[in-house]
């Protein structure tokens, strides 16, 4: 319901839920990854990760974007 100022109840007591993803692929996973951990689509181990990897997965992913 809006309140007075044009907000949400909630909104208006500061209780703002952000939902966000994005499908951005990240190409580097083990070969034994769906064999050695339950998912990588909901609770990826971030121990998965290369830190360095993602970076350049993100900077080739947005530059696709642009094209």
């Amino acid at each position: 319901m809006l309140g007075s100022t044009g907000l949400s109840d909630s909104a208006e007591r500061g209780n703002v839920k952000n939902l966000w993803f994005h499908l951005m692929p990240y190409k580097d996973f083990p070969d034994d990854c769906r064999d050695t951990h339950p998912s990588v689509w909901v609770d990826i181990n971030s121990k998965l990760l290369d830190a360095k990897r993602v970076h350049q997965h993100h900077n080739e992913h947005l530059l696709d974007q642009e094209n």
